[in-house]
């Protein structure tokens, strides 16, 4: 059944201890980041059993809950239920915990640029493109169309101040177009004109001013930001409210760029360089070995966006950035953890499960490989690190590098081609890392992993009340119809039999009937489907249509109630077969044994179209 994240979304802010709770809520690719007010009023447990959560990490003085690939939706209604006006900008000082400076400052990363990561992402990648034509021949840098791409995929990257600005004025609690001003301020064509010629100084109020270049750099906008966003705030406490509004924004710009100019800036930008060079000295191979085995330790943690600065930094300070690469091949080792595991899984589901996620984490999502698949059986995860670490060094040997931030997994290659030299070893470093680590870790994985999934499901059938030596039981037909294969549906969660086997039928009538002797267990109040227990302890989910639920029981109308006793045959429900077709909704129906582990095997019966009351469902 397809999340619903509406309810999702309120059942989560329940979960953490209510809205009053939540004193500041981000979300990064995969995870919303909660700032509590008193994390022990938070149920981990309760939230970790929510449909629609993948697991919880409590980390960086956040309450961290994994969501995939859907946490933005979720995010979205997550401010909606809780009636909060961009609580995302709250300051720092929200009454959220503030823990250890550590913690503190991963907080503030990890709510300034995730909401960059997509446009850095688009940028990245266009830049790549580029390279590719630059150095296939395609393209010159003389050319128009050059001209123009390089300046779509580069423009991130260079007003990097002006959007970092904002996002960092969100997360401080000031007003983020002052601070993004600031960022523009620094990139002024007549500034930078100046800061393109190194150490060259003017005057200001006749104080000698050194002027920088501050395009694509990171820690002075955020810092400034930071500065100005508290004395926004101390002017406003201070300021008579007939003068507050325009008075407030004019002192902060007239003292926050000018002190960005004469100390910030100049003192950031030479920290920066510093950074860059302490990161240098590290030995290639060592370091790739390092952050190809502990990366995905630390997106466990949540604690990785911590890096992203040093990445960035070392992209707009040195030209390239190696810690991006080891990334990567951190994150296809897992990848080839899971795919080495799926190979020798022997039950359809679970395999099934596995590669899904392998294809994901080819695009750089890992989380769910890591909580679903090799964090739980610990040692593949190990081994994967392995793998990780035999990548890294490799890849840091070849002199693995980024000349861009990009896309994640196999879209971040591009962004290893030199823009200038085109494909060096920056580039094939890179890709030897990914397909190292992705190989070591699935032959590793493949040689040690023991299947024991069909020994647990047959412990759990041999444990289970329902379980029937010799059982034979047949379900019938509760509708006229085709009978489709259910792993052909157009819904993940039915097609991948999560919530177990059985078939489908597109609806020829608009008629459902009790396919056996039994009890409505349950009755959606949209009337769109039902649960049916029968006299033989079959479980059964019968649901009318793929999210007719989003019809809230218009066109629907049922006959029995929630509790009632029913016989085979009997008309359950009637539904308006044209006009739910004319809403645009797909009207196949799974019918599912929601009991399926109960049961040695459930199989459809050999039947291509069907009628009320002909076998359908065989349970042995």
């Amino acid at each position: 059944m397809a999340i619903n994240n509406n309810k999702l979304a309120k059942e989560l802010l329940e979960a953490v201890g209510g809205k009053n709770n939540v004193a500041n809520v981000a979300h990064c690719a995969t995870r919303l980041r909660f700032n509590l007010k008193d994390e022990a009023k938070a149920n981990e447990e309760k939230t970790k059993k929510l449909q629609g959560v993948v697991t919880v990490v409590r980390k960086a003085g956040q309450f961290q809950v994994v969501i995939g690939n859907e946490v933005s939706e979720v995010y979205k209604e997550v401010i909606k239920a809780g009636g909060f006006k961009n609580l995302a900008a709250d300051s720092l000082d929200s009454g959220a915990p503030k823990g250890g400076l550590v913690n503190r400052l991963i907080d503030m990363i990890a709510g300034i640029f995730p909401p960059l990561l997509r446009a850095m992402c688009g940028g990245g990648l266009i830049k790549g493109i580029v390279a590719i034509c630059a150095a296939t021949g395609l393209l010159t840098p003389e050319m128009g169309t050059y001209i123009v791409l390089h300046a779509i995929g580069d423009s991130v990257f260079y007003f990097l101040p002006v959007f970092l600005g904002f996002s960092a004025g969100h997360k401080f609690g000031g007003s983020p177009y002052l601070t993004a001003i600031i960022g523009a301020s620094l990139l002024h064509p007549d500034l930078a004109a100046l800061g393109g010629l190194t150490g060259t100084t003017i005057t200001f109020l006749k104080i000698p001013m050194t002027i920088m270049n501050y395009s694509s750099s990171v820690i002075p906008i955020l810092l400034a930001a930071y500065v100005c966003c508290k004395l926004e705030a101390f002017f406003r406490a201070k300021l008579p409210v007939i003068i507050r509004n325009f008075v407030t924004p004019t002192l902060c710009l007239l003292i926050v760029v000018p002190l960005t100019l004469f100390i910030i800036g100049p003192a950031c930008l030479a920290f920066s360089s510093a950074l860059a060079r302490g990161y240098l000295s590290i030995h290639p191979i060592l370091g790739g070995m390092l952050v190809g085995a502990g990366w995905q330790v630390l997106v466990i943690f949540g604690i990785h966006w911590g890096f992203v600065p040093v990445m960035i930094n070392n992209i707009s300070t040195m030209g390239f950035d190696t810690l991006g690469p080891a990334a990567q091949a951190g994150a296809f080792s897992q990848t080839g953890a899971a795919f080495g595991m799926a190979l020798k899984m022997k039950d359809k589901e679970t395999k099934g499960m596995a590669l899904s996620n392998v294809i994901s984490g080819i695009f750089g999502i890992t989380e769910p490989i890591i909580y679903g698949i090799t964090l739980p059986r610990k040692k593949p995860f190990i081994l994967g690190a392995v793998g990780g670490a035999v990548g890294g060094a490799v890849g840091g040997a070849m002199g693995a590098s980024a000349f861009s931030m990009g896309a994640l997994g196999i879209l971040s290659l591009p962004t290893a081609i030199d823009p200038v030299n085109g494909f060096t070893d920056a580039f094939f470093g890179a890709l030897a890392g990914m397909v190292v680590s992705f190989t070591v870790a699935a032959v590793l994985n493949y040689i040690t992993y023991t299947d024991d999934t069909v020994k647990e499901k047959e412990a759990s059938f041999n444990n289970s009340p329902a379980a029937v030596p010799g059982v034979s039981i047949d379900i019938y037909s509760p509708m006229d119809g085709k009978v489709i294969p259910l792993d052909k549906s157009k819904d993940p969660v039915y097609a991948g039999e999560t919530l177990g086997k059985g078939v489908m039928i597109e609806p020829s009538a608009s008629k459902v009937y009790a396919p056996f002797n039994g009890t409505v267990s349950m009755l959606f109040n949209t009337k769109h489907a039902l649960g049916l227990t029968s006299d033989d302890g079959v479980e059964l989910l019968i649901h009318v249509g793929i999210d007719t639920v989003k019809l809230a029981g218009k066109y629907f109308s049922s006959r029995v109630t929630q509790g009632q006793r029913i016989t085979k045959g009997q008309l359950l429900l009637k539904f308006d077969k044209d006009k739910i077709l004319d809403e645009g909704y797909k009207l196949e129906t799974p019918i599912i044994v929601t009991n399926t582990g109960c049961y040695r095997d459930v199989r459809q019966a050999a039947v291509s179209n069907t009628r009320k009351g002909d076998k359908l469902i065989e349970i042995r």
